[in-house]
């Protein structure tokens, strides 16, 4: 335990310069920042605000995405006895202006995504001197610092939230409550020095700030955050900084719960048949103290760096059947309660005392009660200051030294806090039964059919009834008709709603086909559902909002990408029939909205968007929440041993079946090879043969020199050649072939391609994905144009002359026709390396598959 408790936020810094000068502090990337440095610099930054005759008492902004940078800010800030005005880097631009203009701001550090926009809005804000670019911070100057005296009860944040009271307030909490809810933190879940923390939340909320900024900072361990919430830099993050403790909010472990169980449905029936035992055998040795997930979940536990112990969990209800499958694992997660106006963590659980279900017990130095009508309150030195300039509403939520949290909860005999819901969400039947809509949201979101659900309440003649406003998941209800899928969610209400008594349950809901409107903070908005149900049609809420400040820039960025006008984009808009963006070009608009926006979109989403309106929807829910942990795009985790590695006895049979094929091509089919020269040597390349006929895959294979023909594998369409068991083990007896899915996730193939090319073995893949009927030369796919460039391996064209007289498509029975296989001269990737910021990744592929074309026809013309 530290010797001395923190009475301000700079003590709280101090005590661990003084421990631990060479630890890191501050980690991003390949950035960080000891306690030195964090020290040092920030005292530069107090300085320069001095210098600039900033005062003790006033406000100072920093509007940024999570960056080391942030922190040394906030230190400067804090030094010259300001108070840091922490501001939502996804806020609106009205919005920004309001909070600059209500907190009076002198200044604000800031990424330089921001530079252009504050500058626009800096004439309406009288207060505002100076802008200051936080990648320039390094660089600030200032007179010798004097450090004013800080008092514990000064501000030391002001953080504007909506509060308990409906409307954008500013929350002033100070040194003291700040940092005695730090110290009871670090009572709770004590940590070593050295301990790395990996927070997923924005610095700009105050679970993101306490837990994952300062509770580090408080003994000397590293507060780390990944450079964005792609899933292979959360991981990278991970591994690099071997991160101990990670910061989460509910949405995350669904999503993480959500990966891993997929991953176990994919096993083999006997592997998954193991994996359920381990469960069994973990659940059992918990119960006697024994932790087993880390040595029977190895490959879970390193998934998630390997240096894993807990996480810290706050935001919204956590499911716990969530938290009792991490927990099983060997990952528990210590749940917690707080609000903004509580700086913020009130109670939580910890590890020697935990509550499934519960929020945990208050902090050292807090008090909670249940008020008669069932609200929390709480009391303690953690409690806010006030709301600024806003007396009233200070009035009604802070009463007799009570925070007034409109929270429904109940505190059991052993003093575990549990939380029912929001007092102002309640539903109240005409016999007073009280219906809690989170209760029901929580259980009924475990459907795997239903993508986000919002209950409500409704009036059913004098009846006030539940109802759901629902939104399925079209990715696995597609070409169901809307009443089916009706009748599809209907029944999955009844089954997640069996154990509720009939008062509390759903029966009336709506379709809704966009992503739910929400807050920046994620969370659902409800008044505007509710006003919405009854007045318009459903679906007339999303497009009224389709075109905010993201929407916009969306579109704008989609009609750059696809070269269109922006006018021609609407929410309803088709990506393919309309706007003619095929599953390749997807790819490239979610690469311009990552490059762009910051937001990373898995390709597996991919094919799940049809809209545009899907895309905006898609977008906006990635971005605060890190999808599965996942490597990038064309790294794959799919199970291809049985390809990459030879079996011993496939390798006898495709020996037999390879001689067995070249006998009858020769004298069945007079099969003659031109070129086979030109086949490379060694090494992993493509083989791009034109496509008439089952027999070309064989026919190209035979052709091949021995040494090359013995490591070539092929992708097959899973719906033709692995639909039956029987049919693919002779396939997989006779040539080195996999699964390619064709028609639903197109993308998971090309991953898969992509593994086998990376094991160093030559691939045939037919440009035209299908055979064609007609016998003709059928458009390119440019998939083969993306594996090339972004492999760099080379193409081998391929002619097949004869195979489409031999066996068309329909035929049954080849005919004894002629066939011929001409081989072309490799494309090497490297010559269409793009040589400007102007062409994208797209056309690169596009040249690459038209000059695949272009062999491949000059070798048809060849005599």
């Amino acid at each position: 335990m530290k010797a001395k408790e923190p009475e301000n936020l700079l003590e709280l810094l101090n005590n661990s310069v003084c421990s631990f000068s060479d630890n890191i502090a501050l980690s991003l990337g390949d950035k960080s920042v000891t306690y030195d440095d964090l020290e040092n610099s920030s005292e530069k930054v107090a300085s320069h605000l001095q210098s600039c005759d900033v005062r003790k008492g006033d406000h100072i902004a920093i509007l940024s995405e999570n960056r080391t940078e942030w922190g040394i800010a906030f230190f400067g800030i804090v030094k010259v006895g300001a108070a840091a005005v922490c501001m939502d880097s996804l806020l609106e631009e009205k919005e920004i202006e309001f909070i600059l203009k209500n907190s009076e701001s002198v200044c604000v550090f800031t990424s330089e995504t921001f530079v252009q926009m504050l500058n626009n809005i800096s004439d309406s804000l009288p207060n505002l001197r100076e802008i200051i670019q936080l990648g320039e911070i390094h660089r600030l100057e200032g007179h010798p610092f004097s450090a004013p005296a800080i008092d514990p009860d000064d501000t030391a944040i002001l953080i504007y939230t909506s509060g308990t009271m409906g409307s954008q307030k500013g929350v002033m909490l100070s040194h003291r409550s700040i940092a005695l809810d730090t110290a009871g933190i670090y009572e709770r879940i004590p940590y070593k020095p050295g301990t790395t923390f990996l927070s997923l939340l924005p610095l700009s909320h105050m679970f993101g700030i306490t837990v994952g900024f300062l509770a580090p900072l408080y003994n000397g361990a590293t507060a780390a955050y990944s450079p964005s919430l792609k899933g292979y830099e959360i991981l990278d993050t991970m591994q690099g900084t071997k991160a101990n403790i990670m910061v989460v909010v509910p949405l995350m472990l669904r999503i993480f719960y959500n990966m891993l169980n997929e991953k176990i449905q994919q096993l083999p029936a006997l592997t998954r048949g193991l994996v359920k035992v381990n469960f069994a055998v973990c659940r059992f040795l918990r119960k006697i103290g024994v932790n087993a997930g880390k040595a029977l979940f190895r490959k879970v536990h390193k998934t998630f760096g390997g240096h894993l112990k807990f996480f810290t969990c706050g935001g919204a209800p956590l499911d716990p059947e969530i938290e009792k499958y991490f927990y099983t694992l060997g990952l528990p997660v210590f749940t917690g309660y707080g609000l903004t106006e509580a700086s913020p963590i009130v109670a939580a659980n910890t590890p020697k005392e935990r509550k499934v279900g519960s929020v945990g017990r208050p902090l050292p130095r807090v008090e909670v009660k249940i008020s008669e009508a069932g609200e929390i309150l709480v009391r303690g030195p953690i409690i806010m200051k006030g709301y600024h300039k806003n007396e009233s509403a200070t009035r009604e939520i802070l009463r007799e030294d009570w925070l007034y949290t409109g929270d429904i909860g109940e505190v059991d005999e052993d003093g575990y806090l549990f939380i029912r819901g929001r007092e102002k969400n309640v539903i109240v039947t005409s016999s007073g039964l009280k219906i809690f809509p989170e209760e029901i949201e929580v259980q009924v979101s475990k459907s795997r059919y239903i993508e986000e659900v919002c209950i409500l309440g409704r009036k059913v003649g004098d009846e006030e009834q539940a109802y759901g406003v629902i939104r399925p998941d079209y990715a696995l209800l597609g070409g169901m008709q809307r009443e089916e899928i009706r009748a599809k969610i209907k029944q999955e209400l009844e089954e997640y709603q069996r154990d509720f008594p009939l008062y509390k349950k759903v029966s009336a809901f709506e379709i809704w086909d966009q992503e739910l409107p929400k807050t920046t903070t994620r969370k659902i908005k409800r008044k505007l559902l509710a006003d919405a149900i009854g007045k318009q049609e459903p679906g007339q809420i999303a497009a009224a909002e389709a075109m905010d400040l993201l929407a916009s820039r969306i579109r704008s960025i989609v009609a750059a990408t696809v070269d269109i006008p922006e006018s021609a984009i609407r929410w309803e808009s088709s990506l393919a029939a309309d706007l003619g963006i095929g599953s390749l070009m997807k790819i490239e608009v979610l690469s311009a909205l990552d490059r762009k926006l910051g937001v990373y979109i898995p390709e597996e989403y991919s094919y799940k968007i049809e809209t545009f309106g899907e895309l905006v929807s898609t977008t906006r829910s990635h971005s605060e929440s890190p999808e599965a942990v996942r490597t990038d795009f064309l790294f794959s985790d799919a199970e291809l041993s049985h390809v990459i590695k030879e079996n011993p006895l496939f390798r006898i049979t495709r020996f037999i079946s390879s001689v067995l094929f070249l006998c009858i091509s020769k004298l069945y089919f007079g099969l003659e090879v031109k070129h086979r020269d030109r086949v490379p040597k060694s090494g992993s390349f493509i083989i791009a043969p034109n496509h008439t006929s089952l027999l070309d895959f064989p026919l190209t294979y035979i052709s091949l020199p021995r040494h090359t023909m013995r490591d070539t594998a092929v992708p097959a369409a899973k719906d033709y050649f692995f639909r039956n068991p029987f049919v693919s083990l002779l396939v997989q007896a006779a040539f080195r072939a996999f699964p390619l899915e064709r028609y639903d996730n197109f993308f998971e193939g090309l991953k898969s391609c992509a593994k086998v090319i990376q094991s160093g073995k030559p691939l045939i893949l037919f440009p035209e994905g299908t055979r064609s009927a007609a016998g003709t030369l059928q458009p390119f796919k440019p998939g083969i144009g993306l594996l090339a460039l972004e492999l760099d391996v080379p193409i081998l064209p391929v002619y097949i002359k004869g195979a489409y007289e031999a066996l068309p498509k329909g035929a049954l029975f080849p005919a004894s026709r002629p066939v011929e296989i001409r081989f072309g001269n490799p494309i090497i990737p490297e010559n269409f390396r793009k040589l400007d910021d102007e062409t994208s990744n797209y056309e690169m592929y596009q040249r690459i598959i038209e000059q695949l074309r272009k062999r491949i026809l000059t070798l048809m013309k060849e005599e």
